[in-house]
C-alpha cells in the first residue's frame, strides 16, 4: 500500500508486482478489493519500466471492475 510500490517491491526482491483496484475509504488502500492483476519482475526492471508495464494491467484490469460493480448495482 502507499506510494513508491514499483521501488519498494525492487528493493525488496520480489518476484512478482501487481495493481489492485478498491473501493476507497478513509484508510490509504484499505478498501473492498473489486479486482488485482499480477506479473513477474524481470532482470534489469526498474522502477520506471515496471510502471510502464504494470499500466497494460491497470488499463485492462479498471474497466473490468468498473463493470462488474455497476452491474452490482
Amino acid at each position: 500500500p502507499g506510494i513508491n510500490t514499483h521501488a519498494r517491491a525492487l528493493a525488496a526482491g520480489e518476484s512478482e508486482h501487481g495493481c489492485t483496484v478498491h473501493l476507497v475509504v478513509e484508510e490509504v488502500d484499505s478498501g473492498e478489493i473489486l479486482g488485482q492483476a499480477r506479473m513477474p519482475i524481470v532482470a534489469g526492471d526498474t522502477p520506471e519500466a515496471l510502471a510502464e508495464r504494470l499500466l497494460v494491467l491497470e488499463h485492462e484490469l479498471y474497466p473490468r471492475c468498473l463493470a462488474d460493480l455497476a452491474r452490482k448495482l
